[in-house]
């Protein structure tokens, strides 16, 4: 976890799956802490493969969505067969990687991606 300009940063790598959930749900409130800008979870070394990784996200969603604090994710890569659950999708802002979100922060310019 790391604090970058204003925001807070989580660089998760590995995989997010039931054995790995518990400490994930530990470390995202302790991240929404360090910020009151916004929240970037970082992705990009990260692969999903079951759903309770996706549990994890939808807590961390629902958590910076009550705060209106805005919860970026850069490098998110669900197999073909997975996508984020209906709350995650309608408050994840994607971006293909932690440059791009962090440009879209500064600059207010749209997201390139959106949550399907």
């Amino acid at each position: 976890m790391d604090q970058l300009l204003a925001y807070a940063v989580i660089s998760v790598e590995g995989t997010v799956e039931l054995d790995s959930r518990e400490a994930l749900l530990t470390r995202l409130p302790e991240a929404l802490a360090l910020t009151d800008a916004a929240l970037i979870l970082n992705m990009e070394n990260a692969t999903f493969r079951d759903i309770s990784g996706l549990y994890a996200f939808t807590c961390l969603v629902q958590e910076a969505h009550q705060g209106a604090l805005p919860l970026l994710a850069t490098g998110l890569r669900l197999p073909g067969h997975m996508s984020l659950p209906s709350q995650a999708s309608a408050d994840l802002l994607l971006h293909p990687d932690l440059p791009s979100a962090l440009s879209w922060l500064e600059t207010g310019r749209p997201s390139p991606l959106t949550a399907s």
